[in-house]
């Protein structure tokens, strides 16, 4: 009489179902803390559906690219004699620096939908230092697209960006102060089309190891357009 085999699994594949329930109870433990209480990144965004591809398939809209054009450099010394290379090229980096934020800036407070369609431009005001940040704040009409951008458009797009950049270096030949006038114009499609322009000059100045804007000038100059 043949002896019936136990159906029971093997003992080679114990482990292997073992460890395959573990990382199964783990997933679904990693999974309620991003939904529930593990911070929101975009990882628990994404799960939820919101602002990626994962949940509902809808990506957030995307900022146009921008960079501002430096069209003139000026190094003002405040010692005698000729300038070193060296101080030349530090000086074009520091300039290729501020141009960098503004740039950034200007993205932040008047391209990026995700803020203007939310009128938050808290990531924009970084670029401030602690003294000046709390001004910057109380001009947001003037130096972000404003509170009813998503009123009024559907897109905002850039047209134009020029940058003069004047660099004052101390004795040393080290930069220590950055004036950058710049010439910024975009597009406003939608429901009040419009020329949006912002002139202004930002100071900058070395803190705790990073260049900030501790003062500003900055004027609006925009222009309604008809609809088409």
């Amino acid at each position: 009489m043949a002896e019936e085999r136990n159906p029971s699994v093997s003992p080679r594949r114990k482990p292997f179902l073992i460890g395959l329930g573990v990382l199964l109870v783990l997933a679904a433990t990693i999974t309620t803390f991003l939904l529930q209480g593990g911070g929101d990144g975009p990882v628990k965004r994404a799960l939820r559906g919101e602002g990626g591809s994962i949940g509902d398939g809808v990506a957030e809209p995307a900022t146009p690219p921008f960079q501002f054009q430096t069209t003139k450099r000026v190094l003002v010394p405040t010692s005698r004699g000729h300038l070193r290379r060296r101080e030349k090229i530090a000086s074009k980096r520091v300039s290729a620096v501020a141009a960098g934020l503004l740039s950034d800036f200007y993205a932040e407070a008047f391209l990026d939908p995700v803020n203007w369609q939310h009128a938050r431009y808290a990531d924009a005001f970084s670029i401030f230092s602690s003294g000046a940040v709390r001004q910057a704040r109380a001009r947001e009409t003037v130096l972000t697209a404003g509170p009813d951008a998503a009123a009024r458009f559907e897109q905002i797009l850039p047209v134009s960006g020029r940058l003069i950049t004047r660099i004052l270096l101390d004795r040393t030949g080290k930069p220590a102060l950055i004036e950058s006038v710049v010439r910024f114009k975009a597009m406003g499609v939608g429901p009040e089309p419009a020329t949006l322009r912002s002139d202004g000059r930002f100071l900058f100045k070395r803190q705790d190891g990073r260049w900030k804007v501790v003062s500003f000038l900055v004027t609006r100059n925009d222009t309604r357009s008809e609809a088409g």
